[in-house]
């Protein structure tokens, strides 16, 4: 069968800048294409360059970097430990291992005492993050409402937008729609405010 030739196009696609509305530690990167096929004109050909998304960051290399330093971490660096561990729990989460990251952040909660909002919060905000996977929408507002609150006591405004993209989709989950544009329009505000500063 003679080789049939089709005119194939090369496509460059060069990005300058890349604006991400939501705040997020690991991104998939690829670029979906839809076009009219050559040989019928009433299909639609479509793929996705590269055809695996890019990994921008591995998640067990990831999580195997993250064990390797709590390990040599000494004790007394309480803060910096338990920021290892909210990590590390985050990555187990992305990689959906629930009570990994559950019992990581349990061992955060346990250790209030040592009087680390920050940690508290983020912890919390894991937890939130669990229910919300589990489908759990109730509990996981609970849990991302006690984050947000500590975080805007801490003023932390970078965590506080995930919390309200959690918070969002949350509220979507238990069709609460003044909530949802509530919380939208609070990341939205936040957002704007920080890349304005």
């Amino acid at each position: 069968m003679p080789n049939k030739a089709t005119n194939v196009q090369n496509i460059r696609l060069e990005l300058d800048f890349v604006e991400i509305l939501r705040a997020r530690k690991r991104w998939n990167i690829y670029v979906v294409i839809a076009t009219e096929d050559p040989r019928d004109t009433e299909n639609t050909l479509i793929t996705t360059l590269p055809s695996i998304p890019i990994k921008l960051r591995k998640m067990d290399k990831a999580a195997a970097v993250l064990t390797e330093a709590v390990d040599v971490i000494p004790d007394e660096a309480t803060t910096v430990l338990q920021a290892l561990l909210i990590s590390l729990a985050e990555v187990y989460v992305d990689n959906g291992e629930f009570t990994k990251g559950w019992e990581l952040t349990h061992a955060i909660l346990q250790e209030r005492w040592l009087d680390n909002n920050r940690s508290e919060a983020e912890a919390l905000k894991v937890r939130g993050k669990i229910l919300l996977c589990q489908h759990e929408y109730e509990k996981a507002q609970e849990f991302l409402l006690k984050s947000e609150n500590m975080f805007r006591v801490l003023n932390l405004d970078y965590e506080l937008i995930s919390v309200f993209e959690l918070l969002e989709e949350c509220c979507n989950r238990l069709y609460d729609e003044n909530q949802v544009d509530l919380y939208r329009k609070k990341r939205e505000a936040l957002a704007e405010k920080i890349g304005s500063d």
